[in-house]
C-alpha cells in the first residue's frame, strides 16, 4: 500500500533532478555572477530544489488520486443505479475502470485493496477510512465520513455518491 505523503524517487530519477539543479545553478552563477566559480557557494540550493521537487510530486499524485477517485466514485454510483449491492458495485466499478485507466494508476491499486479488504469481512466504510488516512486527500476523507454515515443510518447512498462525485469535479475544475 502507498503512503501518498512521502515520495521516493528512483535512482535515475533523482540523478536526472540533481542534474537540473545542477544546472540551474551554473546558469544562475554564469549569468549573475559572470563566473563558475559562484557555483560552488550556491550549491546548498541544490537539496532545497530537491525537496520542493519531492513536494510537487508528491502534491501531483495526490491531485491524481483526487481526480481518479471523483471517476471511481461515479462509477460506483452507476452501479448501484442498476441494482448492485455497494460491495458488488465496487467490483463492477473495477472493471469498468479497468478499461478506461488500466491497472497500473494509483486509483486501481486503491480499488484492488478495497475489494481484497472486502473480501476479507473488512467493511467497505473501513476500506475507504483506510484509504483516506493513506491519501491525505481532503475529499477522500470527506467522501469516507459521509459514506459511513449514511451507510449506518441510511441515507440515500446513490445520491450521496453523486453530489461527493460532483463536488469533487468542480475542486478540480476550479
Amino acid at each position: 500500500m502507498i503512503d501518498y505523503s512521502v515520495y521516493e524517487f528512483k535512482p535515475k530519477e533523482k540523478a536526472g533532478y540533481i542534474a537540473l539543479a545542477a544546472g540551474i545553478v551554473i546558469t544562475a552563477a554564469i549569468l549573475c555572477y559572470d563566473s563558475i566559480f559562484y557555483a560552488v557557494l550556491l550549491c546548498p540550493f541544490v537539496p532545497v530544489f530537491i525537496k520542493k521537487k519531492r513536494k510537487t510530486l508528491i502534491e501531483e499524485r495526490k491531485w491524481k488520486l483526487n481526480l481518479q477517485f471523483g471517476e471511481c466514485i461515479e462509477c460506483i454510483a452507476s452501479s448501484l443505479e442498476t441494482g448492485y449491492s455497494v460491495e458488488n458495485a465496487i467490483s463492477e466499478a473495477y472493471g469498468d475502470m479497468k478499461l478506461s485507466f488500466g491497472e497500473d494508476e494509483p486509483i486501481m491499486r486503491e480499488m484492488e485493496t478495497i475489494i481484497r479488504a472486502v473480501m476479507n469481512s473488512i467493511s467497505v466504510e473501513e476500506a475507504f477510512s483506510a484509504l483516506a488516512k493513506r491519501s491525505g486527500v481532503e475529499d477522500i476523507r470527506s467522501f469516507s465520513d459521509i459514506f459511513s454515515t449514511a451507510k449506518r443510518t441510511g441515507g440515500n447512498i446513490i445520491r450521496i455518491i453523486r453530489t461527493t462525485s460532483n463536488i469533487i469535479h468542480t475542486r478540480v475544475e476550479m
